[in-house]
């Protein structure tokens, strides 16, 4: 699957000055808001920097290929097809150095050289020759490749090929140090994911942070068309961002943006935030961007944050921020909206998983505890359809439970078993019948835009279905 290629043609704002001097050199592409009960309202906003119409400055670009034990054989082939179709489609006016990276990073040569060097071709024969082993050290790699850009001046970029570190191998404190690092040097990091299993959210965190592309090619995508478009993307305007102001029409209204370090601006992907505030409401009308680019003066960006409606659909958006809470949206892989939704999924997809656990627990007699897995899977994913029906029916079994053991009930006042199962399955297809329409309704919108004749149809069947069914109420029928 390709991750993260967001080389979408969406219309950003050209650069501009409001009435007060600030500069409008980028615009809010989407807003999604989830506003929970008793719980902070979380809005995502993607922000885009605007289009430059300017050829992009010669840039110095380090290629990190990893040579851990991981990349051998057919592997090590794709990464270095990704390394070929970088270089192949690179500008001339860019210089390039190639270096390994494995349990440290070295350097195959001592400076920056244009591709069609003899220096160039002599260390990519270094690399070449070398043998692959060990695990990859991104933190400890990246901080050693910080140092070979010393004294070079203009826009400078890091491309790295591989799988990745290990899912479990980076140090929370190390990893912030070392993005702040790359921050302060204004050095951005791509990737091309290459491997048996790549770790695309530590790549995609550090990409987020950085101002980078992530690329994982697959059967659609060769490695060396992945390498190429990487290797366009690394060479694209930046615009840093130091700080960040947030207004809301809410007075006194405590928010608090995840990542806490902003990301900064490209045009052609965005800056997805995540912001909490208090329960019920956010109210954000503007956000104000201290920004501070190579070689150009500090400045400030103000876009506005048209009003949205909060969404149950957009559930995924509170766990997500309860996730990244602890460090500050050190690790969120939100790189662009398309890894947005790749969060999206990835929430979901614990959704059913803690929904087969409810379900486990249902059938083994633990009542209680399958109501409260079932209680945290509609919490990442309110469509989902098992969580929703065990969640009534262990809750149902539960309130049977209290009435069989209280002495106050009695035979004589229970309604009749048959009719009161009866009522009580046709209550249990009802609400699954509104939870599938909740979700068909859902996939007709996503849908819509491009291919309008099949949303179309889509919801002709669905309000035919509604019209038909025996289980909904006449009351429940109207209303979907």
């Amino acid at each position: 699957m390709i991750l993260f290629a967001a080389f979408a043609q969406e219309k950003v704002l050209l650069s501009a000055t409001d009435d007060e001097g600030h500069q409008e050199s980028a615009s809010v592409s989407f807003v999604e808001m989830h506003a929970p009960l008793n719980a902070p309202t979380v809005s995502a906003i993607g922000i885009r920097g605007a289009v430059i119409n300017a050829v992009p400055e010669p840039t110095s670009i380090l290629v990190l290929i990893d040579t851990s034990a991981s990349q051998v054989g057919a592997i090590k082939n794709r990464s270095l097809d990704a390394f070929e179709g970088l270089i192949e489609t690179a500008r001339r006016t860019d210089q390039f150095m190639v270096g390994s990276i494995d349990v440290d990073c070295i350097a195959m040569s001592e400076t920056f050289e244009s591709p069609e060097s003899p220096s160039f071709q002599q260390s990519r024969e270094n690399f070449e020759k070398r043998v692959p082993l060990g695990s990859t050290d991104i933190v400890g790699g990246l901080r050693t490749a910080l140092a070979l850009f010393a004294d070079l001046k203009g826009p400078r970029s890091i491309v790295y090929i591989g799988d990745g570190p290990g899912l479990f191998a980076v140090d929370t404190d190390e990893f912030r140090e070392t993005l702040e690092m790359l921050r302060a040097s204004q050095i951005s990091f791509s990737a091309i994911g290459i491997g048996s299993q790549v770790n695309w959210p530590c790549l995609a965190a550090i990409a987020n942070q950085t101002g980078g592309m992530l690329m994982v090619p697959d059967e659609t995508v060769s490695a060396k068309d992945a390498g190429a478009r990487i290797g366009r993307a690394a060479v694209e305007t930046i615009t840093w961002v130091t700080n960040i102001d947030i207004q809301s029409d809410i007075p006194d209204v405590k928010l608090r943006s995840l990542p806490a370090m902003i990301p900064p601006l490209r045009s052609d992907r965005d800056a997805v935030i995540l912001i909490e505030g208090i329960a019920d409401a956010t109210g954000v009308t503007q956000i104000t961007l201290s920004t501070n680019s190579i070689d150009e003066e500090a400045a400030e960006v103000v876009v506005i944050v048209p009003e949205e409606t909060a969404s149950e659909e957009n559930a995924y958006l509170s766990e997500l921020a309860r996730n990244a809470a602890a460090t500050d949206g050190l690790f969120l892989p939100t790189l662009g909206r398309v890894g947005l939704e790749r969060a999206r999924q990835a929430i979901h997809s614990e959704a059913a998983a803690l929904a087969a656990l409810a379900i486990q627990a249902q059938a083994s007699g633990e009542t209680t505890q399958a109501v409260q897995l079932a209680e945290a899977s509609l919490r990442r994913d309110p469509d989902n359809v098992e969580a929703r029906l065990l969640r009534s029916v262990a809750q149902k079994k539960e309130t049977t439970e209290r009435e069989e053991t209280d002495p106050m009930t009695t035979k004589a006042n229970d309604p009749s078993p048959d009719i009161d199962e009866v009522a009580s399955m046709r209550k249990v297809r009802s609400e699954q019948f509104e939870q599938e329409t909740a979700i068909r309704l859902r996939d007709a919108r996503r849908i819509m835009a491009t291919d309008p004749v099949k949303s179309r149809d889509d919801l002709k069947e669905l309000l035919s279905e509604i019209g038909t069914s025996d289980d909904l109420s006449s009351e429940t029928r109207n209303r979907l």
